[in-house]
């Protein structure tokens, strides 16, 4: 008798074990799948992150050029106003040299003498 109460001890501790190593089992498998979901969804959030790195750095370069080209722009506007400076105080200074004084006196005006 004794022995048939430890074989049923035995295996009711054994089925115990077998379902606690089967739970233990399906809570592993489980917490997998939601490792597994998780890392999908990390990987989907980087790619997108990536992709919007990469569309910043385009962003940032033709904002470069921009600059860039503006620059040089204005650069060549400035010489354009230097040279506009330039003749605008040549023509000043020619029309102060031909300017009504130092012409002759119309030949009605001069004394006879």
């Amino acid at each position: 008798r004794r022995m048939a109460d430890l074989r049923e001890t035995e295996e009711a501790a054994r089925a115990v074990a077998d379902r606690s190593i089967a739970a233990l089992a399906e809570a592993q498998r489980r917490h997998y799948e939601e490792f597994i979901a998780h890392r999908a969804e990390t990987d989907r959030r980087f790619a997108e992150l990536a992709e919007a790195q990469r569309r910043t750095e385009e962003r940032v370069g033709r904002l470069e050029e921009a600059v860039t080209a503006l620059a040089e722009a204005q650069r060549r506007t400035e010489e354009r106003v230097g040279r506009l400076e330039e003749a605008v105080t040549a023509l000043t200074e020619a029309q102060r040299r031909h300017s009504a004084p130092n012409w002759p006196k119309p030949s009605g005006a001069q004394k006879n003498g």
